[in-house]
């Protein structure tokens, strides 16, 4: 059987040999004998942290805990899975924990400092880095950590003091030299650093680590010949793939920069010195030599930009469309220009820049007329770019015959806070002013703003070899993107122009959002970034999320739940939801809160939260970060409805069954969205749901039966909102009348029409709840339409006078019918009585009455003709605002006619109603209408 050092010695021999999956079987055995023995624990969490899985790593962490709560190795390793599982505040706490049970403990404070360190709090990992040099003086973790982190705070002499402090207790320590070296590197001291490369030669010449730093550090200041020797001597002495990387690099910078340096000064090459191409001048289908269209893309067989060929070849001639990709591949024969070819052939594709086709994009231009391509206007266009509707023969017809040099999206200020490619550019230009940008995925330049711009692209490049340290470090600060080179240095040209692309198919869809599904996106919209793959998708909204946290988590009062409510309205407001990219961005959004907070993030809803911004039609309106202004509003989660929610049954908050929440961000949006519900005991009651809510059917019914949250506010504190009263239609009628009929012809008119919200019922009539009720129609981003209409049941005709004196420049409908066919329909539907009928009939008909000696615009419809309501609707001013949709607008009345079920053709003698109380109303003296 064995004891467990035998389970131990054989699982350590397998994760050596790396079979992982013989390991794991072999602890698995071993701990079934040894449950609770501490080094097979350890190892266990060895074995899965092999096989990357740090959830069951996490696990056996845990038991050692429980187990062995003197042993150091559970927090310790517990702390580190949690950190790369990104549940930093789980980390911390765990490591505090260790802490309180053996304080100052080596590895606990080495861990917690790298906890922290992880977690983007480098003042806190100082201090554990302090506690390690104060109790651990003789160890060189201390000293090497607080030289690091005082380097991240940028306190750059207290680094130097700490890295010289510990080499004075552990002369030429191997991890010491390095850290010195790139303390020096990072305060700018390059000769320092230098000389702490050469000690790491001198005192540890098997390491690679000193040639490596040496040869950086001899490039940095442009001598390349004793780098080039120093690494050759690397190389002999540890042949290590770093420093063959190294040589390689240095090897391509030299041959660039002799290339640059020949290249003539402020000069663009002259058109008989380019290499001619027999497609140079290109005709487009309308005979004219005018432009050509250049994909931008990483490779030109990937499926984004053969697809983006394919749209735009329907509208411009396919030998005007062009590939500029960044792949050696080149030939003008199949339209395909190689940009990385361009780079080096004039001297520009530096090792020490990153990300050289991400970050250039002005080079596609210059690649394109270098190969000899010639035309007035190239467009420029990303793989990512998509087109909806009519959106790209609009726009080509538009600009067609505009002489700006340079359009593009987005074009406008900017600030060095929110954008830093502004700094960069001021950092290469201090002449000129850094003050604008654009989005640059789809631009269109002249071709003599192309040359302007690409002389002054080599001439950065030529004085940043002058003038500047060879280094990736100088390179990040020192060159913008092409986003803010293109605008800046056309902006301040004295010849060149520049302008947005018309706004009206750039302001929805178009930004550095990621959007996978274009296919229900009504219009003519220009689409960016356009991202199919949903593997893709999840990981581009991802970096864009956590892009967007880094700049957040800078401000005092930062609240993770703040940022997650927020980003959400953000990104909605370029990107249609749907369900197919709703799961992917909760998923996203889960994980980033997780490593913030303990909380259950399911309690933020933010699927539902998601699904109610993905229906609202003015979205655009919502602010976040916007002060409260009913400071005393309370929210809730609406978990269900505890009566079946399309019964009749008057709205009311009782019929919810919800809990509160206690979130302010939340509740600073869902005030913007959300729509009146009821009005109870001097409260008003408000439901966020999907806004088609009010597109059919009952408003209270929609509400209790897909209504996420709901707020309440009290009456007397809800501020007024101004909205033209010229834009509000209000439908009164005795009720069977095809008054949701008319409802749904409304919506034809661009009209949001309201058909029973309760919360007006229940205000009866309390002028400033009728006021405040219709207000928060108008204010709410759920409302598609500047004009709104509101249906009322029967009861309500009963407190017109509050109307007409609340709203007297408002359009009202009237709606009879006769009185035989409206009491059946009355007693069939609800079974009155005769005494009841006559009620509600001498309370509509003095309405009508009311309403025809007022001096407001009123429309009365008679259900007996309701074959003549288009023509009446389409006649009154108040209703029909646009004359040019007159015939199409008439069409779709028809159309609505068509298919309502109370178009007059129900047949009430075939329905069950009491006769008795039918003909026991019509004997009643009662008044009739005279039209």
């Amino acid at each position: 059987m064995g004891d467990w050092k035998t389970f131990a010695n054989k699982t350590k021999e397998l994760l050596k040999s790396k079979d992982i999956n013989a390991a794991k079987e072999e602890i698995a055995i071993g701990l079934e004998k040894f449950s609770h023995q501490p080094n097979l624990l350890n190892i266990a969490t060895d074995v899965y942290r092999a096989l990357d899985d740090h959830e069951t790593s996490l696990k056996y962490a845990k038991l050692l805990i429980i187990h062995h709560p003197k042993n150091w190795n559970g927090y310790g390793r517990a702390a580190q899975d949690l950190v790369e599982l990104s549940r930093f505040p789980e980390a911390q706490t765990t490591i505090q924990t260790g802490l309180e049970k053996l304080p100052n403990q080596l590895n606990l404070l080495n861990i917690a400092a790298a906890v922290y360190r992880a977690s983007g709090d480098r003042e806190k990992s100082l201090e554990y880095a302090e506690l390690l040099t104060t109790h651990y003086p003789d160890h060189w973790n201390g000293y090497g950590r607080s030289a690091q982190d005082l380097v991240a705070l940028k306190r750059f002499n207290e680094a130097q003091e700490k890295i010289q402090a510990g080499l004075e207790k552990l002369p030429d320590q191997l991890n010491l030299l390095n850290i010195a070296a790139d303390v020096y590197r990072a305060s700018g001291d390059r000769e320092k650093s230098l000389k702490y490369a050469e000690l790491l030669i001198h005192h540890h010449p098997t390491k690679w680590q000193g040639y490596a730093r040496i040869a950086t550090d001899l490039i940095a200041l442009k001598r390349f010949e004793e780098a080039s020797r120093n690494i050759d001597l690397g190389i002999k002495t540890n042949n290590h793939p770093k420093l063959a990387t190294i040589k390689s690099n240095l090897q391509n910078d030299i041959k660039n920069i002799n290339l640059l340096c020949a290249m003539p000064r402020n000069t663009y090459p002259k058109e008989s010195d380019i290499s001619k191409d027999p497609k140079e001048k290109h005709s487009g289908k309308n005979g004219r030599d005018t432009f050509c269209f250049l994909i931008r893309c990483t490779h030109y067989k990937d499926p984004l930009a053969q697809q983006l060929r394919d749209e735009i070849s329907k509208y411009v001639s396919s030998v005007n469309v062009w590939f500029v990709h960044d792949s050696d591949e080149q030939d003008k024969t199949i339209n395909l220009i190689s940009v990385r070819r361009f780079r080096q052939s004039v001297g520009i594709d530096w090792s020490i820049i990153g990300r050289k086709g991400w970050l250039f994009g002005d080079f596609c231009y210059y690649a394109a007329i270098h190969s000899g391509l010639n035309f007035d206007k190239y467009y420029l266009i990303e793989d990512d770019v998509r087109f909806t509707g009519d959106a790209l023969p609009r726009l080509l017809l538009e600009i067609e015959n505009e002489e700006i040099d340079f359009l593009c999206a987005k074009y406008g200020k900017r600030s060095f806070q929110s954008w830093n490619w502004l700094r960069k550019y001021s950092y290469s230009h201090p002449s000129e002013n850094a003050e604008v940008g654009c989005l640059f995925p789809f631009s269109r330049a002249s071709k003599q703003l192309i040359e302007y711009l690409f002389n002054k692209r080599m001439d950065e490049f030529q004085r940043f070899y002058e003038t500047h340290q060879f280094t990736s470090i100088e390179a990040n600060k020192y060159f913008s993107n092409d986003e803010a080179f293109t605008s800046n240095a056309t902006h301040n040209s004295n010849h060149f122009t520049i302008s947005s692309i018309p706004k009206s198919l750039t302001d929805r869809y178009f930004s550095l959002n990621t959007i996978s599904d274009i296919g229900d996106i009504k219009g003519d919209h220009i689409i960016h970034r356009y991202c199919p793959n949903q593997k893709v998708f999840t990981a581009k909204i991802k970096k864009l999320f956590d892009g967007k946290l880094v700049i957040a988590k800078k401000q005092e009062d930062f609240k993770i739940e703040d940022f997650i409510y927020n980003i959400c309205v953000q990104y909605a407001k370029h990107v249609p939801l749907s369900s197919d990219n709703i799961p992917p961005i909760s998923e996203v959004l889960k994980l980033l809160y997780s490593k913030h907070s303990n909380s259950n993030f399911d309690l933020l809803r933010i699927p539902d939260f998601l699904e109610i911004l993905s229906s609202c039609p003015n979205i655009g309106r919502i602010k976040t970060g916007e002060k409260l202004n009913d400071s005393e509003s309370l929210i809730y989660n609406i978990l269900n409805a505890t009566i079946p929610p399309r019964v009749a049954s008057n709205a009311s908050i009782k019929n919810l069954n919800i809990s509160a929440i206690n979130n302010l961000s939340l509740l600073k949006i869902i005030n913007q969205i959300h729509l009146p519900y009821s009005f109870e005991d001097k409260k008003l009651h408000y439901i966020a749901t999907n806004s088609s809510a009010v597109d059919s059917g009952f408003l209270y019914m929609n509400q209790r039966a897909d209504g996420k949250f709901l707020v309440t506010k009290e009456l007397e504190k809800i501020k007024p909102i101004n909205f033209n009263p010229k834009h509000l239609i209000l439908v009164f009628s005795q009720g069977r009348c095809g008054s949701t009929l008319m409802s749904n012809l409304l919506r034809h008119f661009d009209i949001t029409s309201i058909s029973e919200c309760d919360a007006l019922t229940q205000a009866k009539g309390n002028e400033t709840a009728i006021k405040r009720i219709i207000e928060s129609f108008y204010s709410s981003a759920a409302i598609g339409s500047p004009r709104i209409a509101f249906k009322f049941r029967a009861g309500t005709c009963g407190y017109i006078k509050s109307y007409l004196k609340v709203y007297p420049h408002a359009q009202f409908i009237f709606i009879k019918r006769s009185r035989l066919d409206w009491a059946k329909s009355y007693s069939s539907k609800f079974n009155w009585s005769a005494e009841q009928m006559s009620k509600t009939y001498l309370n509509t008909f003095r309405c009508s009455e009311v309403l025809a000696k007022s001096n407001s615009n009123v429309l009365f419809l008679d259900y007996d003709s309701n074959s003549k309501w288009p023509n009446q609707l389409l006649s009154c001013k108040g209703i029909m605002t646009n004359l040019e949709s007159y015939l199409s607008t008439k069409s779709k009345l028809l159309e609505e006619f068509g298919k309502d079920s109370q178009t007059g053709f129900i047949d009430n003698t075939k329905k069950s109603f009491d006769e008795s109380e039918v003909m026991k109303f019509m004997s009643m003296k009662l008044p009739s209408y005279n039209w």
